[in-house]
């Protein structure tokens, strides 16, 4: 499986990145597109060669309306033939490189995709407090959807300002000076949606933290409706959830209110300047008595602004776009450098191959269990956290193959923290004094 070892090793690299920098508010960002580059970097090629293949349209309206006021003749015909080979063309190669694009940038989602959601459940099962599941659940599912929402918007960025420079250039060779009418248009509305932008990032954290409680508070019913039934907190749970479902809704809706004024601002840019455009050229050719527009020259121009509202439009979304993308990124980062258990390469536990070895807090690992144990504990010491206080001091025991083991003992007595010790989910720590805790010794490999 060539695709699992690659995202593997991507990981593996986003991980190390994390730990070098975890101060940086973009470190997620920016680990994702070093190790995605080269992939990124093959979405470039087809869509670089879309340019020039989209603007040769403009050049090809104006010669076909120029062909049909030219009289009829041989060598008209001809130059007919040549017309309809080109437009077969154009829109051929066109269509193979939209392909192309699209389906290799639909690898770069994919990839992003796997290495978000492995890199979130590969801290979960690292974390020390883990019991949070839903938060896991949300960032893999609302926080990650937002982002491949945005990210094939976000690809467009770069064309698009190339787009926009050829666009007014081919614009001011038809209408000269006036070619900055549509640049005053959308400058007044790009200034305008940037303030809007300073807002999408905090409102789509806030929705997505309201999502994230009605998951958790669904699933914690769901896992516990037995219980609800039998003290009659059914219906109380049911009310909770609808008043949370309700204040999603509310959330969600000052996100919405900025996505209509965005899309009223981008729809508005490309009604009004063609308008302003045509209206102010005819003024000033009146006005001079100068030639006014022709038929060619009209459909030339109107075709530029169609080509250049595109890449226009994309810049303007653009900006918020990215503030909500950074907003959920910045939420998985802060999930993932969350303090862990101690870091373990290879397995997630210590087996049979690593006996005899240290673990990075300076344990050393020694084999002395006998052939028929499955699991030894030998002088553990377990606490939370950072302080101080264990929970569990100087535990030993042997677990055999082939048998039945009981762990017993009164509330609170840390039967729950011994299992999460074994599992991994909690760290071993060291006693005040000079004796030092042991590790776990598995001379086979656990089943489950």
């Amino acid at each position: 499986m060539p695709s699992v070892v690659h995202t593997s090793n991507i990981n593996h690299t986003i991980t190390d990145l994390l730990v070098e920098r975890p101060e940086g508010k973009y470190t997620l960002v920016f680990a994702l597109v070093q190790c995605l580059k080269w992939e990124l970097l093959a979405v470039c090629v087809p869509r670089f060669l879309l340019i020039p293949i989209t603007f040769s349209q403009p050049f090809l309206i104006q010669r076909a309306i120029n062909y049909f006021a030219e009289p009829d003749n041989a060598q008209s015909r001809n130059i007919g033939y040549g017309l309809i080979g080109a437009i077969f063309l154009i829109y051929l190669s066109r269509t193979l490189l939209n392909v192309q694009y699209r389906q290799r940038f639909a690898q770069v989602l994919t990839l992003f995709r796997g290495c978000c959601i492995s890199l979130i459940y590969d801290s979960t099962l690292t974390m020390i407090d883990s019991s949070k599941g839903s938060e896991a659940v949300t960032l893999m599912s609302a926080d990650i959807q937002s982002c491949l929402g945005v990210l094939p918007s976000l690809n467009e960025l770069w064309a698009s300002l190339i787009e926009i420079v050829v666009a007014i250039y081919l614009l001011a060779r038809q209408m000269g000076a006036f070619c900055i009418v549509p640049i005053i248009c959308w400058s007044i509305m790009t200034f305008t949606q940037k303030q809007l932008a300073k807002k999408f990032g905090e409102r789509v954290r806030n929705w997505n933290a309201k999502t994230q409680l009605r998951i958790s508070t669904t699933a914690m019913a769901l896992s516990a409706m037995r219980s609800l039934r039998m003290t009659g907190l059914a219906d109380s749970i049911q009310n909770l959830i609808s008043e949370q479902r309700a204040t999603e809704i509310q959330a969600s809706m000052g996100y919405r209110s900025l996505v209509v004024i965005l899309n009223l601002l981008v729809n508005g840019a490309d009604l009004i300047a063609p308008v302003i455009l045509f209206v102010a050229y005819e003024a000033r050719a009146r006005i001079s008595g100068s030639e006014s527009l022709n038929t060619g020259q009209a459909f030339t121009a109107l075709s530029i602004l169609t080509l250049l509202s595109e890449p226009a439009t994309q810049i303007l979304i653009g900006f918020p776009l990215t503030a909500s993308c950074l907003g959920a990124l910045g939420r998985i980062q802060a999930y993932l450098l969350r303090p862990v258990v101690v870091h373990r390469d290879g397995a997630q536990m210590v087996r049979s191959s690593e006996i005899g070895t240290t673990l990075e807090d300076g344990v050393e690992l020694q084999n002395m269990v006998s052939k028929s144990a499955i699991l030894t504990l030998d002088d553990v010491c377990v606490g939370y956290g950072d302080t101080t206080t264990l929970v569990l001091q100087n535990i030993s025991c042997t677990f055999q193959s082939g048998t039945l083991s009981m762990v017993l003992g009164p509330v609170g007595s840390g039967k729950s923290t011994l299992l999460k010790a074994i599992l991994g989910e909690v760290p071993l720590r060291r006693e005040a004094s000079s004796a030092e805790c042991a590790a776990f010794h598995l001379p086979v490999r656990l089943r489950g």
